[in-house]
């Protein structure tokens, strides 16, 4: 009984300690927060298209949106294109949305917004 005491001992100890390792690397490499009230430096990446196609056409729009590198971090991306269709693919090394819609009358507005 004594022995597998020591072992659970020694296993509590060992994931503390990862823990630990893990929190310090986040808050060291990522900047991730400590603290509740704490806060991070970043960028909102705002982008707002409006155009009025021809009446009941089809609609290609395709954007090349951010990428992050090294230490910045994508935190979150929203969009906003009511009734399009969303794909996320790549043109080289950069990072593009394409979003299509068969058939579209009126005016259209489409929004994308990035935390970096």
């Amino acid at each position: 009984m004594h022995s597998r005491t020591r072992h659970v001992l020694i296993l509590a100890i060992l994931l503390i300690l990862t823990g630990g390792a893990v929190a310090g690397y986040k808050a060291t490499v990522y900047h991730v927060p400590l603290v509740p009230d704490a806060s991070v430096p970043g960028w909102n990446v705002d982008a707002r298209v409006s155009f009025s196609p021809v009446q009941k056409t089809p609609v290609k729009f395709v954007l090349a949106v951010p990428q992050p590198k090294a230490p910045l971090t994508l935190l979150s991306e929203t969009v906003v294109a009511p009734g399009y269709g969303m794909t996320e693919g790549r043109d080289g090394p950069n990072r593009i949305m394409t979003w299509t819609i068969r058939r579209v009358s009126g005016k259209q507005t489409l929004f994308y917004q990035a935390r970096v």
